[in-house]
């Protein structure tokens, strides 16, 4: 896959885990996931993702783990992450990131696994 349409998950609200990895992914658009309220798990790793939409994740208020491990991603900015204070688990490991913003992880109250490798 390498573009996925901003209402191909807009019927799937009850969706828990969605598996987006190995795939060719270097954009999400900030809709993408707008309908996946109740999701849990979001998998996109092993893509080539440069960057984050900032309000890419607004929605994702039950996410509590995240996979963006083996992208091509070179800074995170502060509110990528802002409203996923359920986050227990956050992957960022194998990427290119150089620096990231001064809040990006101050809402992940809590995150209990943090991988930066």
């Amino acid at each position: 896959i390498v573009l996925i349409d901003k209402n191909l998950f807009r019927n799937m609200t009850n969706l828990k885990t969605l598996d987006l990895s190995y795939n060719q992914l270097n954009y999400l658009t900030e809709k993408v996931f707008l309908a996946l309220k109740n999701l849990k798990e979001l998998d996109l790793s092993h893509n080539f993702l440069t960057s984050i939409q900032s309000n890419l994740f607004s929605n994702l208020i039950c996410l509590e783990k995240l996979d963006l491990s083996q992208n091509r991603l070179i800074h995170i900015n502060s509110g990528v992450f802002f409203t996923l204070a359920n986050l227990k688990t956050l992957n960022l490991g194998l990427n290119f990131i150089n620096s990231t913003g001064k809040l990006a992880f101050r809402s992940l109250k809590n995150l209990q696994t943090l991988i930066l490798n």
